[in-house]
């Protein structure tokens, strides 16, 4: 049913949540897995982890991505699943959501899971939510998990 499944990771709980929900969907459905990241980085244009490995001692937020990278495919490896890797920055103008939306589709992903952290009233108003602006523009499935 599902080929592609891109699932963003932080290394959040609810991320977490996410990316194990997306192994076994991706381990049930023979699907490739592909994990995402944004790190925001006004200068460059990064495409993979080992760019970012290579900027990493440029810009801390780097290094951190990197290793939220590392983390989250090791954890897909232990499972069986080898993934395809993609670290993202944000153009201006753009959204967190809208940066993860256009990599799913230009990544020819079918499925997107990923986490939310399931917060209303004042946190919400105040905080937003990359899942809900998520919810608003896809024009794919999204799988939506909480921790």
């Amino acid at each position: 049913m599902y080929t592609r499944i891109f699932v963003p990771v932080d290394n959040s709980d609810t991320s977490n949540r996410a990316l194990d929900e997306a192994i076994k969907l991706a381990k049930k459905e023979g699907a490739v897995l592909l994990l995402a990241h944004i790190v925001e980085t006004p200068t460059h244009s990064i495409h993979s982890r080992d760019e970012l490995e290579m900027l990493a001692s440029e810009r801390p937020e780097m290094k951190i991505g990197a290793e939220i990278m590392k983390a989250a495919a090791l954890r897909a490896s232990e499972s069986g699943i080898t993934p395809e890797e993609i670290a993202l920055n944000i153009p201006a103008g753009l959204t967190v959501a809208k940066a993860l939306h256009d990599a799913a589709i230009s990544n020819k992903a079918d499925l997107i899971v990923m986490g939310t952290h399931g917060r209303s009233g004042l946190k919400h108003l105040l905080l937003g939510s990359v899942a809900e602006g998520m919810l608003r523009i896809a024009d794919l499935p999204v799988l939506m998990l909480r921790s």
